[in-house]
């Protein structure tokens, strides 16, 4: 069981140790096949004499955060802070999965046993639909396409005990296996998604509502690990370990093709009110996370040994805060737009509390960059872009965009261009819940407010 301090104490510092790197080849067995043979892997912070949480020896970089069908590690309404070991509040509870609406239509004493064939497992979610859980063994499982239906539960033996193996994908396009789609009051937890090198979508929710993903592994694709995309309402996303996705991203979210313009993508097709915590995203040939949406909150995560950490295109309202985000080859982060849609213009966007690492520093490095890309919106609408005491291993840059940076920070000693000094208020971060405050967080400005989906959509 992981040892987990609490927001209150001291943080635990130690003297910097020389780390080893194991790189192991990808194969169709699981990773624990390797643990007796792996080095443990650290992730150390390049600017101080930290030593951050060790990860545990996998050929993946890393250790189921919860074993089996062990509790999270931290209570609802908080996250792991994963560098330090701290479980901490979150700074937006009440976004993500609606846990009331859950308890409204779950019954409990409806739990059906599923064996280890996929037709098996078909027919447990037509029974289970409704309110009903459906129980896997620890077991592997070949799986072409699975449609998961509304208000189900889907439990397995933990990660590493039931796995599900992508053994042939439905030749639509993008190929998934795992698709919640026009569905509402989704859970999926303890269980393994293997996509055996196979070009899959493992885990893709679409259109639907309230939708929650805990204690999973997600390895070994050639696409994206996991998506949620085209109007997806209050989603969770926490203790999750996806690594391995060669070619696009660990996790991925976008609802319009770039150069969209308003007709292209109404409102009604935009995401919004996600969460996305504790996870561990890495090895993956584009960015760990590729995040579209609005209204979100991104914590305590680890998004390093990808191409590049991660993006936050056509953002509105997000906070973003105590991750470590590490690429190998170019930016640690991109905040850029994609559509033709001025209403799309990123604003509210608060990062604080981050480590970048950008490429190697003993070459160059970039930390985060805000720039354009693809299509050009008024400036004007860029505002209340925050980046607040975070850590920076490469340069900070903007393009054209004001970024707002706060007193006695490292931003504001930084050689950037274009930056002033943000609303005091914003810059009280010993007022934020995570850093042991109790304000009410909330954006300056207004972001579209989408409603929840009816409890069959």
């Amino acid at each position: 069981m992981m040892i987990v301090h609490s927001a209150n104490q001291l943080p635990i510092r130690f003297t910097i140790l020389i780390s080893a790197f194991i790189c192991f080849l990808l194969s169709g067995t699981h990773p624990q096949a390797a643990r007796a043979t792996a080095l443990q892997q650290t992730i150390p912070d390049p600017n101080s004499n930290l030593l951050y949480l060790p990860i545990g020896a996998r050929d993946s970089g890393s250790a189921p955060i919860v074993q089996g069908n062990e509790p999270n590690p931290c209570t609802e309404g908080e996250f792991l802070d994963l560098r330090a070991n701290v479980c901490r509040k979150l700074d937006r509870p009440d976004l993500g999965f609606d846990y009331a609406r859950f308890e409204g239509w779950r019954d409990k004493s409806r739990v059906i046993q599923s064996g280890c064939e996929e037709t098996e497992l078909e027919s447990a979610l037509a029974a289970a639909q409704g309110g009903g859980t459906v129980k896997l063994p620890a077991c592997t499982l070949e799986v072409g396409r699975i449609n998961i239906p509304s208000q189900v539960v889907i439990e397995g033996a933990g990660v590493g005990q039931t796995i599900l193996r992508g053994g042939g994908c439905v030749n639509d396009s993008p190929k998934r296996i795992l698709l919640v789609q026009n569905q509402a009051d989704v859970v999926i937890r303890n269980l393994s998604l293997d996509a055996g090198g196979a070009n899959c979508v493992m885990l893709e929710v679409e259109r639907s509502t309230n939708v929650l993903i805990e204690r999973i592994e997600i390895y070994n694709s050639t696409e994206v690990g996991m998506r949620f995309k085209n109007g997806v309402r209050n989603i969770t996303i926490r203790y999750a370990d996806i690594y391995g996705n060669g070619e696009f991203h660990g996790i991925g979210s976008k609802d319009c093709p770039t150069g969209a313009t308003l007709v292209d993508c109404p409102p009604e097709s935009w995401s919004s009110s996600y969460a996305i915590y504790s996870n561990r995203l890495h090895n993956h040939d584009d960015h760990g996370l590729n995040l579209h949406g609005l209204n979100g909150e991104v914590a305590g995560n680890l998004s390093y040994y990808n191409h590049h950490a991660g993006k936050f295109y056509d953002a509105q309202c997000v906070w973003v805060h105590h991750n470590y985000f590490r690429s190998v080859q170019d930016w640690a982060i991109f905040v850029a737009p994609t559509l033709d849609i001025p209403e799309r213009a990123s604003h509210d966007l608060y990062f604080y509390k981050n480590q970048y690492v950008g490429t190697p520093a003993n070459t160059f490095s970039w930390g985060i960059t805000y720039t354009g890309d693809n299509v050009t919106l008024p400036l004007e609408r860029y505002i209340n872009i925050y980046t607040m005491d975070n850590a920076y291993a490469g340069r900070l840059k903007s393009n054209d965009i004001l970024l707002n940076i706060c007193p006695n920070t490292a931003e504001e000693i930084s050689p950037l261009e274009n930056k002033q000094v943000g609303a005091p208020g914003v810059c009280a971060l010993s007022d934020y819940p995570s850093m042991g405050g109790a304000a009410q967080i909330a954006p300056l400005a207004a972001c579209p407010t989408v409603s929840q989906r009816s409890a069959r959509q």
